[in-house]
């Protein structure tokens, strides 16, 4: 995988807040993450083998990972402190 830019902590903050666009943002960057992840073998009838991407698989991935961001990421601590309690 090639070297990229990171994502910035704007875009992860308005993903927070619900912003779509923030949403494609992020998951267009991990996609090609997600699909070497979600890479399957299939046989056809003829016993040929062929690479595919089990999108079942990865939309589960994908929104297990836009869940966690939107319900259990705290963008507000800083790296080392303790998480906050949810009120």
């Amino acid at each position: 995988m090639r070297c990229r830019k990171r994502i910035s902590y704007q875009t992860i903050c308005a993903m927070k807040e619900g912003n779509e666009d923030a949403l494609q943002e992020i998951v267009k960057y991990y996609e090609p993450y997600i699909n070497a992840v979600c890479r399957r073998d299939l046989y056809d009838q003829f016993g040929n083998c062929r690479e595919a991407v089990d999108l079942q698989l990865k939309d589960e991935i994908i929104a297990e990972y836009v869940f966690a961001i939107l319900y259990t990421y705290d963008h507000r601590r800083m790296p080392g402190e303790k998480p906050r309690k949810l009120q």
